[in-house]
């Protein structure tokens, strides 16, 4: 009986653990990110959005040397390009690390990046590489109905008042959606706890990157 007991001890600590979590998730709101998440049969769906002063060709650098530091993405344990490496269309797998006591998740997808041609906006799009198998590793879980879309924006220019002059604030909108099945053994609640805390995590991290301040998204 005292290690049945014992045993039970697990899944408890990891539910008050995870319901604490949450309420950390939603005390967060005002940070000014938006992210709201929801359950499809599709899968866990995410939308995000806050406004940056860091430029497109900045994102989109962070962006290419992912494959080096992906410290920026909440909870990613590497990513690594196995096609296209330096162009604008790649072969990528991103391991997640996911919360004790499930497997780590990996998404294999296609990235295809297109700047405008003033450089003032740029998307960056995620589909499924249903063709390809990712590395084989008994410790990972392949995500499945992975899809996705990074959208930065230049908005309206805002004057500021300087001491001789009036300068312009360039502000731009980061937006991202996302949709994929966790798979495995993780309950729906969990994965959607964890999706919405990573997301605001990794638009926070973004921020901190640039040292800027997330404005007010409207």
């Amino acid at each position: 009986m005292p290690r049945l007991l014992a045993n039970h001890k697990r899944p408890v600590y990891l539910f008050l653990l995870l319901c604490s979590f949450s309420f950390d998730v939603l005390s967060i709101e005002s940070a000014k990110i938006s992210v709201s998440v929801t359950d499809t049969p599709f899968g866990q769906a995410v939308t995000a959005s806050t406004e940056v002063s860091f430029t497109p060709s900045e994102f989109l650098n962070l962006v290419k040397n992912a494959q080096n530091d992906c410290s920026w993405i909440e909870n990613c344990a590497n990513v690594k390009v196995f096609e296209g490496t330096g162009s604008d269309y790649q072969l990528v797998q991103t391991e997640i690390a996911s919360p004790w006591p499930f497997k780590n998740r990996v998404m294999l997808v296609y990235s295809s990046l297109f700047m405008a041609p003033d450089m003032q906006s740029l998307t960056i799009t995620l589909s499924d590489a249903l063709d390809k198998t990712p590395e084989q590793d008994q410790n990972l879980v392949r995500m499945s109905n992975v899809s996705g879309e990074w959208k930065m924006e230049r908005l309206k220019s805002r004057a500021i008042e300087a001491t001789s002059t009036a300068d312009e604030t360039v502000t731009y909108r980061l937006s991202y959606t996302g949709t994929g099945l966790a798979n495995g053994n993780i309950p729906s609640w969990i994965a959607l706890t964890f999706l919405k805390s990573s997301t605001e995590k990794t638009f926070e991290n973004l921020v901190q990157h640039f040292n800027t301040s997330p404005l007010v998204v409207k």
